[in-house]
């Protein structure tokens, strides 16, 4: 995929400043995808859309936690990565919020909650 030299240009130059990927640079590591890829899907739930394509500052006072214009940019490219992935036969998985309610946006509701996995023994599960 790409080589540690390169790292920073497979997806992030041009979206980051050069100084943070110089900041985080100690975290630059050669990329591939391995022999069992999936397709993680985070925070892609209809809240982050609220308010229509415009910007988030302008949106915020009325639809707090909405991206705006980002989220609507982004509709067409990740239409495009699920079909991919499904054609693929990669496994889609979704992670829509975290449960510890202080990390929880307001109006952000989860399509299936499911309960936590608790270990039966020492062993973890």
């Amino acid at each position: 995929m790409a080589s540690i030299d390169r790292f920073n240009d497979h997806c992030w130059r041009g979206v980051i400043p050069e100084a943070d990927l110089e900041l985080y640079s100690g975290w630059r590591r050669e990329t591939f995808v391995g022999a069992r890829p999936a397709l993680l899907a985070i925070d892609l739930y209809d809240l982050v859309y609220r308010g229509g394509p415009h910007s988030p500052y302008e949106l915020n006072a009325r639809y707090p936690n909405s991206c705006g214009i980002y989220a609507h940019r982004a509709i067409a490219p990740t239409k495009r990565l699920f079909a991919a992935a499904r054609r693929a036969g990669i496994p889609i998985f979704y992670s829509t919020q975290d449960i510890r309610p202080h990390n929880r946006p307001p109006g952000a509701e989860s399509t299936l909650i499911v309960p936590p996995i608790r270990a039966t023994s020492s062993r973890v599960m």
